[in-house]
């Protein structure tokens, strides 16, 4: 789960924080929280957050 700091479509104490908290309190498995220092956008961040769900893809999902 991915969220910018600076969000202010989609404020953390909203939409990320309670979503996240949900996913810990019934153990859900491969959730990862993430937090960039950006806007909703993800302005600064684009190739940085391409990456990383790619890599978490990766990991997910079986090979072919």
């Amino acid at each position: 789960i991915i969220a910018a700091t600076r969000d202010v479509d989609q404020p953390l104490p909203t939409y990320h924080e309670p979503l996240v908290k949900a996913l810990a309190d019934v153990r859900a498995p491969r959730v990862e929280a993430l937090l960039y220092e950006d806007d909703h956008p993800f302005s600064a961040h684009r190739i940085a957050l391409a990456r990383k769900v790619t890599q978490w893809l990766n990991a997910a999902l079986p090979p072919q």
